[in-house]
């Protein structure tokens, strides 16, 4: 999500929709559920600053099978 929300910026979107297949972190993003992870905070803390300047954020979970563009930059990442 914070690649996606510094495209946007670069984009100079106001609205936008993010999509994640982790319920921990897409619940996190919201602000359904609290950061309690050291080892996420920093993340979490990204995120809220990337994301202040938006206008609208809609922030949606979605089944690992369903997040088409997150399996292909995995396969990007791992050299597939």
């Amino acid at each position: 999500m914070l690649h996606a929300l510094e495209i946007a910026r670069n984009l100079a979107a106001d609205d936008i929709e993010l999509v994640g297949d982790s319920a921990l972190i897409v619940n996190q993003a919201k602000g359904v559920w609290k950061c309690r992870s050291p080892e996420l905070q920093a993340h979490h803390d990204a995120f809220r600053i990337l994301a202040a300047p938006f206008a609208r954020i809609r922030i949606k979970h979605i089944r690992r099978s369903h997040n088409l563009a997150g399996i292909a930059l995995e396969r990007i990442r791992n050299g597939l």
